[in-house]
């Protein structure tokens, strides 16, 4: 099982597919685990399997 993770950027105003990547990274828990704190406190996420696929602004 692989940790994928993307970062890139887009208009807050537009949620779609048309985003630049700007970096990658594999099987970083870490990371992870502070992008999901950081969408649990912005976007009032609980579980983890909902915050795939999910923007954090």
């Amino acid at each position: 099982m692989g940790l994928d993770m993307y970062a890139g950027k887009t208009r807050k105003s537009t949620v779609d597919k048309t985003a630049v990547p700007i970096f990658y990274w594999r099987k970083h828990p870490d990371l992870h685990g502070w992008m999901f704190d950081l969408a649990k406190s912005r976007l009032g996420i609980n579980e983890m399997r909902c915050f795939n696929k999910r923007p954090v602004f």
